[in-house]
């Protein structure tokens, strides 16, 4: 076998030819108009697979079909070919055009791989709060206020954090410990645009999990103050809905 065959084989085999598709389109190519009872004698093919490629070929108007008689006869040219592959890439890329800025549009969040950011020390973790707000469209929903918050970040930086979600008018909801000094925080709920809900006073929390948009920020404000901020829809979905579940089964605080 030749080089240029070789080639010729292997160009077709990037078109997408299977190998009996070569081997038919090949010995076509050399025979000029033939029917299948003759491709099959030439290329030791069974006469009905001989038959079916051919039709496949035709099918995909890489040769010419026509009739003799009673006998189907087929034709390769290369030119008709070139035309079909020309006018099949043609189809593609003019779907393309159309698709993939529709496919972009419509391409879940679901799909970005997670950004991950840690925070270290009490004013790395503050930075990562704020991040909450620019995180959050309408609500940022929070297992674990205990008055480890105040006490890492201070009182003057939650109240200032309260203040900036109010004008933003981002909605809070808590599920909270029962720590000593927290539950008459429910007196002010409704001025600083919040609900909560409170564990069983034998439930401690000791680190936070707060969920703002497409984001999840875990912190702990116990010995060493540390977070990790994970940018992930996935992730803030499935630990949202779990919140909303955990949440409704707690009883209020009216």
């Amino acid at each position: 076998m030749t080089k240029k065959i070789v080639d010729a084989e292997e160009s077709l085999r990037n078109l997408n030819f299977n190998r009996k598709e070569i081997t038919v389109y090949l010995a076509l190519l050399n025979s000029g108009t033939q029917t299948a009872s003759y491709l099959a004698q030439k290329t030791n093919i069974p006469k009905a697979t001989a038959l079916f490629t051919l039709e496949k070929l035709a099918e995909k108007s890489f040769i010419k079909k026509s009739k003799k008689g009673r006998a189907f006869c087929f034709y390769a040219d290369p030119s008709l070919l070139a035309e079909t592959i020309a006018h099949q890439q043609s189809i593609q890329n003019n779907t393309l055009e159309t698709l993939i800025p529709w496919l972009e549009s419509n391409k879940q969040a679901l799909a970005l791989p997670p950004k991950i950011t840690t925070f270290e020390g009490s004013s790395q973790c503050r930075q990562a709060y704020w991040k909450l707000l620019d995180l959050a469209d309408k609500e940022i929903v929070e297992v674990g206020l205990n008055k480890g918050l105040a006490e890492a970040f201070g009182h003057n930086f939650v109240d200032q954090f309260i203040e900036d979600r109010n004008k933003l008018n981002i909605a809070t909801k808590i599920i909270a410990s029962s720590d000593v000094g927290l539950l008459d925080i429910s007196r002010k709920s409704k001025a600083q645009n919040r609900t909560q809900r409170y564990l069983p006073e034998d439930k401690s929390l000791f680190s936070a999990i707060s969920i703002a948009g497409n984001g999840v920020l875990i912190m702990n404000f116990y010995e060493n103050t540390f977070g990790v901020l994970i940018e992930n829809a996935e992730l803030a979905s499935t630990l949202k809905t779990l919140f909303e579940h955990l949440y409704e089964t707690l009883p209020t605080t009216d």
